[in-house]
């Protein structure tokens, strides 16, 4: 080796050591430098230089999400080991809580794994329900079942980037926006992103360095979904969309509902109008949506159910029991969801603290009602006017989240009205339901020519969907039969129409191919059972369903009795000769059976109209419908549920075609 080569290896061999004492000093006056401005440069061991840049955005995360503890890069990925913003943002995640990357930011070990996991097999994230009843609809299937080759299975795959049947595309374009598993481009509130952003982010205005979360979701982020479809959310806090039928004004509450205008009309941020209904009880009672719905209702419990009302945990009788809440036991130790929802109730003073092994009232499927509780003393509002007293030393009440006020919750009474023979069918809102938005009419068409946002891909793609919305009226919804045989309220999934329109030709680009059989129009009946989140103390009357025949399925118009040998043949149903509601296109609702209506579900003979949107639903049979109606003749007279005649309503019956009712002023003994 040449001399100058060994000197300067030498020389830097030598000056190495004095290379790393200023490189050293240089790093720390720096990390001095960053930290003096409030930034961690440390977290958990690791570099977290994220800060250095994004001080702003730092200082304005809340307190349960500080950066001091959690860093930049436990929500949003990237490299937080670099100062160079282009290595920094590689892998950077812009949305965190999309559940494509969820795994590994929300549902990261130590924050919320098990959270993760449910939300991804949840109905909030998969939209299984809608996809099953759409093919129902589109006429592709014939019973309302999850097709595991749909999207409702997956977020995104190379596999889907094509719809191949004319109700997946449907809902890619205009039904899955809301639903957990469509990743949204923008960050802003108004847009809330996809998977946990779409709940926990806090909606409302906001500055521009850090969006805002929130542990407790509030109902108006509830809203922004739940006011299409079946409308629950306007129903609720008492606004209806359309126009009231006669004989079914709605009834202005005062302070009901939220955003009222003077005049009782207000438009959505979507352009819809709405007017001013009848609110539900319990949202006149200050309650918001998470007062009566639970985490695992609304996020799952890790199974993959089709409906929604499989996921839905909560029932009525769980708080309005014979004698309180449904069930009681104890909360364990390694029950983690419970304990941390009560440690945030507590923390908002919402509730007394509740440590493991502590009873607490539970749904019949065992989920925790944490802010139930037994309150000894006067019930809440008690005193001489209330008519209320003192519950035996106390009384169940539900402590509201919006300000931890107490409600008395009241159990079911046991007396004539919820005992009554022929009644034990009756699910809780067959009576109590007051009214229910009512869609009929309604055209739906694929525009080939033109293009539109595809959900699931994240792109605009070929093909475009139009909907034509029909009337939009609101009455009493129709009773008809669970799969278990209960029964309860249904509302039409609109008398409809889908045009699929040609479909591209495949491997030959965007132009359709010529239209042939199976790309005809398709119109259908649908029936879909629901709550319509109306719900009001006082029950319906019993002529709204005895005397009803759009309540019973029938359709608008009128049941007669006339003499004949076999009950078959002694009730004749008259249908309404009016046309349906003018909708806002030129489609007339198709022309079916003579004597038929519009609306109708059944017949009295038992012939089926209509489809229900769940395996094993139907409407009412023939001799459920004779039953209802021969008690619909008394109900003018005998008003009262403990009326006696009632009891044995068929031994009353006998005993006026016997003659042996001679005041009785039916028209004739038959």
């Amino acid at each position: 080796m040449p001399r100058w080569r060994r000197r300067a290896l030498f020389g830097f061999v030598a000056a190495s050591p004095a290379l790393l004492v200023i490189a050293y000093g240089l790093e720390r006056q720096r990390r001095t430098g960053l930290s003096s401005a409030g930034v961690a440069f440390e977290l958990r061991g690791r570099p977290e230089r994220c800060v250095a840049c994004h001080q702003r955005e730092a200082r304005a995360l809340p307190s349960f999400h500080s950066h001091d503890a959690l860093g930049c890069s436990s929500c949003h990925l990237g490299n937080p080991a670099s100062l160079d913003k282009d290595r920094a943002h590689t892998g950077l995640e812009r949305l965190p809580g999309d559940l494509s990357t969820a795994w590994r930011t929300c549902g990261r070990v130590g924050c919320h794994p098990a959270a993760v996991a449910r939300v991804k097999t949840s109905l909030m994230a998969t939209a299984r329900g809608i996809l099953a009843v759409n093919r129902q609809a589109f006429g592709e299937v014939v019973e309302p079942t999850a097709a595991t080759h749909l999207w409702n299975h997956a977020v995104t795959t190379s596999a889907l980037a094509t719809p191949n049947r004319p109700a997946e595309a449907h809902a890619r374009k205009l039904c899955a926006t809301c639903h957990l598993s469509t990743r949204h481009k923008s960050s802003k509130v108004r847009s809330r992103g996809g998977g946990c952003s779409a709940c926990h982010l806090k909606p409302g205005a906001t500055d521009d360095a850090h969006p805002q979360l929130q542990l407790g979701v509030t109902s108006d982020v509830c809203t922004g979904c739940h006011s299409r479809s079946g409308r629950v959310a306007l129903s609720y806090y008492g606004w209806h969309e359309g126009v009231a039928e006669p004989g079914h004004q709605p009834v202005a509450v005062p302070g009901a509902g939220v955003g009222a205008s003077p005049s009782g009309v207000r438009r959505l941020k979507d352009g819809r109008w709405v007017g001013r209904a009848r609110a539900d009880v319990h949202a006149r009672a200050g309650m918001t949506c998470l007062d009566c719905h639970t985490s695992t209702g609304l996020m799952g419990d890790g199974e993959r159910y089709v409906h929604k009302e499989q996921q839905v945990d909560i029932a009525c009788t769980d708080c309005h029991g014979r004698t309180g809440p449904a069930r009681l036991s104890a909360i364990l130790p390694n029950d983690e969801i419970t304990l941390r929802i009560a440690r945030f109730l507590t923390g908002r003073k919402i509730i007394s603290p509740t440590p493991a092994f502590t009873p607490v009232a539970r749904t019949t499927r065992g989920t925790a009602l944490l802010a139930l509780r037994f309150r000894p003393g006067p019930a809440p509002g008690a005193g001489p006017r209330s008519g209320r007293g003192p519950k035996r030393g106390g009384a169940w009440v539900l402590y509201r989240r919006v300000d931890g006020r107490a409600r008395l919750v009241r159990p079911t009474p046991r007396d004539a009205a919820h005992t009554l023979p022929g009644h034990e069918r009756l699910t809780c809102q067959a009576c109590h339901t007051d009214w229910s938005h009512q869609c009929y009419g309604c055209h739906t068409r694929r525009d080939a020519a033109g293009r539109q946002f595809d959900s699931v891909t994240g792109a605009f793609t070929a093909g475009r969907w139009i909907e034509t919305p029909g009337p939009m009226v609101i009455d009493a919804p129709t009773l008809g039969v669970h799969r278990d045989g209960r029964i309860g309220p249904f509302l039409p999934g609109m008398p409809l129409c889908v045009d699929p329109g040609p479909r591209p030709r495949p491997g030959l680009g965007p132009r359709p191919r010529p239209r042939d059989d199976g790309d005809k129009t398709v119109c259908s009946r649908l029936y879909a059972p629901a709550d319509p989140h109306t719900t009001q103390r006082r029950s319906r009357s019993c002529a709204s369903c005895h005397r009803n025949t759009r309540s019973l399925g029938l359709g608008r118009g009128r049941a007669v009795r006339r003499p004949a040998e076999r009950w078959q043949d002694r009730w004749r149903f008259i249908a309404d000769p009016r046309p349906p509601p003018a909708a806002t296109h030129p489609m007339p609702i198709p022309a079916w059976s003579d004597g038929v209506p519009w609306d109708g579900w059944t017949t009295l003979a038992g012939t089926s109209l209509a489809r229900a949107t769940r395996p094993g639903a139907r409407a009412l049979s023939p001799g459920e419908l004779y039953r209802i109606l021969e008690v619909g003749r008394c109900v003018d007279c005998h008003k009262r549920y403990d009326d006696p005649i009632y009891r044995t309503f068929t031994a009353s019956l006998s005993r006026l075609t016997a003659g042996l009712a001679p005041r009785c002023k039916m028209p004739h003994p038959h």
